[in-house]
């Protein structure tokens, strides 16, 4: 960068810094690295950042009465392929419905594993969190009670921070108190019906066999929920879990041991229906779903989107009925949870979670309920408990930031303190959120037409595949055109006139925003960019490489 900043003073600016970490703004300041301690042995670091200075710089009054609601992620990830290191920081977010806060660091270790004395690395943590929860926080003559929303980690920190068993104990599960058993060397939980773990039975090491010591956290005052307070992430626990351990049972599994293995002819039609569902996906994912045939590759974002969208029509008319209706159960229950309403399918989720984790052994084998399938019957207690749907109880923003950061690791020496500097430099610019949410912001236009825009999150174009929509009037329609005039804008589209659903049980599709659709107009209406309510991911699909093409709407979720 330094080349780059010569070249561009030489030529274009003349007033830019000569050095890159002048125009990063990078942090001379040793407060920000100076605690930076032997933890551990010779080999590892900390450094605690603190938590009430960037609330201060990050909250914005105006969108918070008395309480500012955190969220807390703890993870480790490796900055170098070819090395043992590891990073493990902890990650806050401030929780707001309607604005989006991005996460940030309050203290980072890192070494050759994890931390291992876990009471010198939530010691400074442990105590802010105490001090502020003690006497509040100050923020522009306002005083403000800070409350733990929830934590939400992947289940071997869960473990680590709650000083628990593992997920292949026999007592691992931690909303019950099932007993695991053993099945061809794989520990299976089949109990659906077992006691319910409480926060005053686990501090009260009622089942000893789930501890492995007292965790730190119990320090914590007010006192959290060591039970329900951390939530079962649906990143790693549906996505990456549950949804990849489907597809190598059916897979990769002998038949022998899984009961619905595929055949040849089945992976083949699944690799060409899944091509063409690619070609549908629309600019809102971050990362395009690759053919089934890779699935083994899949990234979280990819699991998702093979669930949630497209895994109920590359399965339609291809696989037993008993495969099918469990597919279904998943599908309709994660959509369920997922929808911005979700507390009103808590119960009907419930049910379905529940009996597909019951049908499962006889579906994809008996040593397919795994710690991750058994904790589906407990997911929509996260949904009641959190009154968020399960987009907003993920991990994946965490998961993305420390992506970013991880790539700005360019030394294996000094790690924390090269990690402080970079998030130093990336949060030099964050500034409060605005109140002034943006409803729509138009990115690319001609004239008086809007070629491509964004309104309530998403993206819009008058070309599939972003120009699927479901209306007020609960019409599916395409836009043709996007147009604005005297500051109101208007959007020309044609309306299919048939939807019909895509399955009857254990709900009809279309309470969950899934549709059979046919008969598209000629004749073009026009109304206001307000009259939409979502956007549809549009899919072209035939069961049969010689049938006609059908087409299917599913509206999105994030």
């Amino acid at each position: 960068m330094d080349k780059l900043l010569k070249i561009l003073r030489r030529r274009v600016l003349p007033n830019l810094p000569k050095c890159s970490k002048t125009f990063l703004k990078t942090s001379t300041n040793i407060e920000v690295i100076k605690d930076i301690n032997r933890t551990d042995d010779n080999d590892s670091e900390f450094a605690y950042i603190g938590l009430e200075k960037k609330l201060e710089s990050l909250v914005n009054p105006n969108l918070h009465d008395f309480i500012i609601e955190i969220t807390i992620n703890i993870d480790g990830f490796a900055p170098f392929e070819s090395s043992n290191l590891t990073i493990w920081p902890i990650l806050i977010k401030i929780f707001h419905r309607e604005h989006e806060y991005p996460p940030f660091t309050t203290a980072v270790y890192a070494g050759k594993s994890k931390p291992k004395d876990i009471n010198a690395y939530l010691k400074d943590f442990i105590n802010e969190i105490n001090r502020l929860g003690s006497t509040g926080i100050m923020i522009k003559k306002k005083n403000y009670k800070l409350s733990i929303k929830f934590f939400v980690c992947d289940a071997p920190a869960r473990s680590f921070l709650k000083a628990i068993v593992s997920q292949v104990a026999f007592d691992a599960c931690e909303r019950c108190e099932v007993k695991g058993k053993k099945i061809d060397s794989v520990t299976v939980f089949l109990n659906t019906k077992a006691k319910k773990r409480s926060d005053a039975s686990f501090r009260n090491f009622e089942t000893p066999d789930h501890h492995n010591a007292t965790s730190p956290l119990c320090e914590i005052v007010p006192p959290i929920n060591m039970v329900n307070h951390f939530v079962l992430d649906p990143m790693h626990l549906i996505y990456i879990g549950c949804t990849k351990r489907i597809l190598e049972f059916l897979f990769q599994y002998p038949a022998s041991k899984c009961p619905s293995k595929f055949s040849g002819s089945i992976k083949k039609e699944m690799e060409r229906r899944t091509d063409l569902i690619i070609k549908d996906i629309p600019e809102d994912f971050p990362r395009k779903m690759r053919s089934i045939k890779d699935f083994t590759e899949y990234k979280a974002v990819e699991y998702k989107f093979f669930l949630l969208y497209a895994s109920v029509f590359i399965f339609k008319k291809l696989v037993s009925r008993e495969l099918y209706d469990s597919i279904l159960l998943l599908v309709s229950s994660c959509r369920m949870l997922s929808a911005e309403n979700a507390l009103d399918y808590v119960e009907v989720a419930r049910e379905n979670l529940k009996t597909f984790v019951e049908t499962a052994p006889a579906i994809y084998g008996n040593t397919f309920v795994s710690l991750n399938v058994h904790s589906l019957i407990h997911v929509p207690d996260d949904v009641e408990f959190t009154q968020c749907n399960l987009n907003e109880i993920s991990a994946f923003c965490f998961e993305s930031y420390l992506g970013l950061v991880g790539k700005y690791i360019r030394f294996p020496t000094h790690i924390v303190a090269q990690y402080c500097k970079r998030i130093d430099e990336k949060e030099t610019y964050l500034s409060p959120l605005s109140t002034d949410k943006k409803v729509y912001q138009i990115l690319k236009e001609n004239n008086d037409s809007i070629l491509k825009m964004t309104y309530k999150n998403f993206i819009f174009t008058n070309s599939h595949p972003n120009n699927t929509v479901l209306l007020k009037t609960n019409s599916i329609a395409v836009i043709d055109r996007i147009f604005k005039k005297e500051n109101i804008i208007y959007i020309e589209v044609r309306k299919y006139s048939k939807k019909i659903n895509v399955f009857e049980k254990p709900m009809k599709s279309s309470l969950i925003n899934m549709w059979e659709i046919s008969q598209l107009a000629s004749n073009v209406e026009i109304l206001q960019l307000s009259c939409i309510v979502k956007k549809l991911v549009k899919f072209n699909m035939n069961f049969t490489e010689n049938d006609e093409m059908k087409i299917f709407a599913v509206s999105m979720l994030h």
